[in-house]
């Protein structure tokens, strides 16, 4: 009999040996959940934009779930697992694993209240924050960074770029 998959971000027997694999490093300590519950309930927040305490019943409790999730975030493994599965998906493509060419977006926002956060971009007309990225050739983002409106957008591809190169030399 077939299992029933409720949700789209159920992942395979593969995809699961992989990310154990790579994220994990083949981590098999038995717990109260499994790891790979844990995984595809931080998956189903992210696609989904729930909230934590409305992450469905079918997976661990929210509380385990964010606590996993903190820690992985600030250990760094979930950068870092994503730098290494974009230059993997780079080199199945044919590409070198670092981009040598990165383009450059911004989008400023109207933000809350808090004074500090907000500029004012005066070719958009709006009052907040700027989102900065450079992604490659493939839409991947290499580097991010949100400031405030008013920083010209000359100012933050130097500071990106320089981000950037540091995720770049990484991967060599």
């Amino acid at each position: 009999m077939h299992e029933i998959n409720l949700y789209q971000t159920h992942l395979t027997e593969g995809q699961w040996s992989y990310i154990n694999k790579e994220f994990l490093e083949n981590d098999r300590r038995k717990r109260k959940y499994s790891l790979q519950s844990v995984f595809e309930a931080i998956l189903y927040l992210l696609v989904s934009g729930c909230q934590w305490r409305r992450l469905p019943h079918d997976y661990p409790a929210w509380k385990s779930v964010y606590y996993y999730y903190h820690k992985w975030r600030q250990e760094g493994r979930v950068e870092h697992f994503l730098e290494k599965l974009v230059r993997k998906i780079r080199r199945k493509r044919g590409q070198a694993s670092s981009p040598s060419v990165g383009a450059m977006d911004a989008q400023s926002v109207k933000w809350g209240s808090r004074q500090g956060d907000n500029g004012y971009d005066g070719n958009k007309k709006i009052k907040g924050v700027k989102r900065n990225i450079i992604t490659d050739r493939n839409g991947f983002i290499l580097a991010r960074k949100v400031c405030n409106a008013g920083i010209h957008d000359s100012k933050m591809a130097h500071e990106l770029d320089t981000v950037s190169l540091s995720v770049s030399d990484a991967g060599h």
